[in-house]
């Protein structure tokens, strides 16, 4: 794409919406704030908020990020959360030795799906 305002998660988006074969007026986008923790096999992850403007869910991420940081343990060694303190914006907050992080997902959003035989996206 041409558009220098696009990033290339944007990009990817809009090639997945037009081979599906919906135009961008017919379809939107949310923006989901994921957090996660871990590594290999103790890894996981889960959705935290979503947000029709993208930049609402940035500011978020970033709300989320310092609140981590305000209710971590000081100290040497791993992370660890101060005892009776809790995430003011995250109600599945965890955090192991890897400490805790957020990013941003855009997911499509369909008004409706209709099967078909071609194996294409609504």
């Amino acid at each position: 794409m041409d558009d220098p305002k696009m990033n290339e998660q944007e990009e990817n988006a809009m090639d997945t919406l037009t081979r599906g074969g919906c135009s961008p007026a017919a379809c939107s986008a949310v923006w989901v704030v994921v957090g996660e923790t871990g590594e290999y096999s103790d890894y996981s992850e889960w959705n935290v908020a979503a947000f029709t403007e993208e930049e609402q869910a940035e500011a978020f991420k970033d709300a989320c990020k310092r609140e981590v940081e305000r209710i971590k343990k000081p100290g040497d060694g791993y992370p660890r959360v101060r005892e009776g303190f809790k995430h003011a914006y995250d109600t599945q907050f965890h955090m192991d030795y890897t400490g805790t992080d957020y990013r941003v997902e855009m997911v499509q959003v369909f008004d409706s799906f209709t099967p078909n035989d071609k194996g294409h996206r609504p």
